[in-house]
């Protein structure tokens, strides 16, 4: 009998360890599921993210400013990392303020405005985050350095020469520079990183200090963040002074939230002559995008859109709604 009930006690014991661990496992998070809301080159350097998604305590994300170096595809070395680690569940709508300095720390504030101290940061190695006045990128991933899975990004430098910063590529550079930064992969300027700067492709002006400017915009809802919070044109730039992070702004979300990218689906991609697009949300209008950002498309919806007009390359697409949300994706003809 004393065996049965020991058997019994490691069994229940076992479970109770299984659900612990499960109960503690870090979230997954994938492209779109933070974004930033703030950026300061100058003075002590920082920056603030946004929670789109539920996290765990126990969810690590990490932030470099090391570039994405394409011809390689790889992260490159040099500079520093923060590794960020929840320390409690914490709901979509909590921002999150990072101070890299010599000992980083951070702070946060939950979606009912109460601040507090809900996570730890540290550098990975001893090389700390430095982001430079003449221009930088904070990118957010999962996993390793080796093998990340990006999550968010923002680019605030601006190459106007011959190599061009675009919404599309960013500096699309094959060098090894502390500067610049290709497009990572799984990201795209608009939809789940930004490009935040003033100005054009070819006249853009690379700004140090850069934040989210809520203004009245509806908040309530991840799809409504998504669309204003990634627009650079709801941005406030400033090159002398730090900008007060985090934005403080209200992310109060509703329980109607609903996933809008799973609601349109654009094929085939790479296309050779048509594009389809099916969708179960009323739709307006659709723009084509080259490399430099110009409008090259802008019709009333179809579903399927002849792109014999198009040359061989990469393009960006924009749908919106009858409601106003947006929706970009990168296309690419052969």
């Amino acid at each position: 009998m004393k065996k049965i009930y020991f058997i019994l006690f490691k069994f229940n014991l076992l479970v109770t360890l299984i659900s612990y661990t499960n109960s503690n496992a870090q979230t997954t998070l994938v492209a779109g599921d933070i974004a930033f809301t703030g950026y300061n080159a100058d003075g002590t350097d920082s920056f603030s993210f946004l929670l789109l998604k539920d996290i765990t305590s126990g969810t690590i994300i990490n932030f470099t400013d090391n570039g994405w170096i394409s011809s390689t595809s790889s992260l490159r070395n040099g500079e520093g990392t923060c590794i960020w680690t929840a320390q409690t569940d914490l709901p979509t709508g909590t921002e999150v303020l990072i101070v890299a300095d010599a000992t980083p720390f951070t702070t946060t504030r939950l979606p009912n405005g109460n601040s507090g101290t809900a996570g730890t940061v540290s550098y990975e190695t001893a090389s700390t985050v430095n982001l430079a006045a003449s221009g930088d990128q904070i990118l957010a991933y999962q996993g390793t350095s080796a093998s990340p899975t990006f999550i968010s990004g923002i680019h605030c430098n601006a190459e106007n020469g011959a190599i061009l910063t675009t919404d599309l590529v960013w500096d699309d550079t094959n060098t090894d520079s502390s500067n610049r930064s290709s497009l990572p992969p799984g990201l795209t300027s608009g939809v789940n990183a930004i490009w935040a700067i003033t100005g054009t492709p070819g006249s853009a002006v690379e700004i140090d200090n850069v934040k989210f400017n809520c203004g009245s915009f509806d908040l309530s809802t991840v799809v409504n963040i998504k669309t204003v919070v990634y627009d650079k044109l709801n941005w406030v730039y400033d090159d002398l002074i730090p900008n007060t992070l985090p934005t403080a702004c209200n992310y109060t979300l509703s329980i109607e939230d609903f996933n809008l990218e799973n609601k349109v689906m654009i094929y085939p991609n790479p296309f050779t002559n048509n594009i389809d697009i099916e969708t179960t949300i009323a739709v307006d209008f659709v723009q084509i995008f080259d490399v430099l950002g110009k409008p090259i498309y802008s019709e009333a919806f179809t579903n399927k859109i002849d792109t014999a007009f198009l040359n061989t390359g990469v393009y960006l697409l924009r749908i919106r709604s009858r409601n106003g949300q947006v929706i970009m994706r990168k296309i690419v003809k052969k």
